[in-house]
């Protein structure tokens, strides 16, 4: 659905700067991917204001995949 797929795309974003920064291998986007979205409750938005509420969350939750 819609928040999965605003999840994914923020997660992607930042895992993929996070490897073109040399700080991951292209094989650990996936899994860092993986990992955020295993790791929201994932409700379908209802809003604007809820998909931008998603991505922040989804951004925050893969740079604590990073560390």
């Amino acid at each position: 659905g819609q928040a999965a797929t605003t999840a994914l795309n923020a997660a992607n974003e930042v895992s993929v700067a996070a490897f073109l920064n040399s700080e991951i291998r292209f094989t650990d986007i996936a899994a860092v991917n993986q990992a955020v979205l295993d790791s929201m409750a994932l409700n379908e938005p209802q809003s604007i204001d809820e998909v931008v509420a998603i991505d922040a969350e989804a951004r925050v939750a893969a740079q604590r995949q990073l560390r």
